[in-house]
């Protein structure tokens, strides 16, 4: 069985995902529940809480690359050192010495004593490998096209091939490598056989992680997968912003029918008691032809600044005034953003201003 949750950030999608894990905990099963690796250790104390130490113990959580780990130290079969940002950089700078002293470079002749170019071709065989894609895959584009980006393909299939090699030589590996590695491993051994897997906090997977996906449908008990999508934004609207996830749903559900697995759409419920206000925003804000609120708001507030100094001053200002004033505690509010790393700095400096 194949259980797809989807439902708001308003909903009790994760409710009934926690009580689904803890249902297969409590009648014994064998439970992995697979989370980014980033929010790993916050996603562990969450189901602690909800389910107390003694089935919480019974489980295993992990992410992907913990979850690779894993496959690799209990079959083996991939004992090559990891390669950290500084052995990535000499590696690539000797596949770019290697290109560029073999000749026949066809568009990035200028390019290649270029420091950021190395870079920017790490950060690009990274993405490919992540996607699945090949030198050969690369190679078989650049003849297929004409014009300047055949030429750039048959340069760059050169250099990622190339890259692979000074990869291979030095003995190392980067975690894509080990992660496919470790579907292969996973695959042959069994290793999901019998599990309850549960998946959640993702929206998209790379091309490894599909792989392990798949594995997990395959071979698994049960699989069950929360996601984050608002259920009548994508039926109202076509400009609604779950695209990625709607097309995730659509590779599980894609996967079960490949593997004869039974499918089970879950569609969660919003929660009771939630802000009309913030409701009625939740429901509009994609909507093109929006409706205008006449209502006067409580619950939200905007507020325009000059720039980024005057508007973090007032974030601090008025955290400061919901603690001082109205009894709020510093942990029962969040500072979210586009993009935290153009106003991080600035916070930094503003929250210790404000103690």
């Amino acid at each position: 069985m194949v259980n797809i949750i989807t439902g708001g950030s308003d909903s009790v999608r994760e409710d009934l995902f926690t009580d689904k894990i803890k249902e297969a905990a409590q009648q014994g099963r064998d439970v992995l529940v697979i989370v980014p690796d980033q929010f790993s250790f916050d996603y562990e104390k969450k189901l602690y809480d909800s389910m107390g130490a003694k089935l919480f113990n019974g489980i295993r959580t992990a992410g992907f690359n913990r979850l690779a780990e894993k496959i690799t130290e209990k079959y083996g079969g991939y004992s090559r050192e990891n390669a950290g940002d500084n052995a990535r950089m000499i590696l690539m700078y000797k596949a770019v010495r290697r290109f560029s002293k073999e000749g026949g470079v066809k568009f990035y002749k200028k390019s290649l004593d270029k420091g950021s170019f190395i870079s920017e071709l790490i950060d690009l065989t990274g993405k490919l490998r992540q996607s699945g894609v090949t030198p050969d895959d690369l190679a078989l584009a650049a003849d297929r096209l004409e014009g300047t980006v055949s030429l750039k393909l048959a340069d760059l299939s050169r250099l990622f091939r190339y890259y692979l090699d000074e990869l291979d030589n030095a003995q190392m590996k980067d975690e894509v490598s080990e992660m496919a590695a470790a579907a292969e491993l996973a695959k042959e051994r069994e290793y999901f056989k019998g599990a309850d897997i549960f998946v959640s906090s993702f929206n998209s997977f790379t091309y490894d992680e599909e792989k392990i996906i798949d594995l997990c449908i395959s071979q698994g008990a049960g699989f069950t997968i929360s996601l984050l999508m608002d259920n009548d934004s994508v039926k109202s609207f076509h400009s609604h912003s779950f695209a990625v996830t709607v097309r995730t749903e659509q590779q599980i559900t894609d996967m079960a029918k490949a593997h004869n697995k039974s499918i089970n759409m879950i569609l969660a419920d919003r929660r009771e008691g939630r802000s009309y206000d913030i409701g009625f925003l939740g429901r509009e804000l994609f909507n093109y032809s929006r409706a205008g609120y006449t209502a006067q708001s409580e619950d939200v507030k905007i507020f325009s600044a000059d720039d980024v100094y005057e508007e973090t001053d007032f974030i601090c200002a008025e955290i400061c005034r919901l603690v001082r004033e109205e009894n709020y505690r510093f942990s029962d509010i969040a500072c979210t953003a586009r993009d935290l790393s153009k106003f991080a700095p600035v916070l930094e400096s503003m929250f210790e201003k404000y103690d």
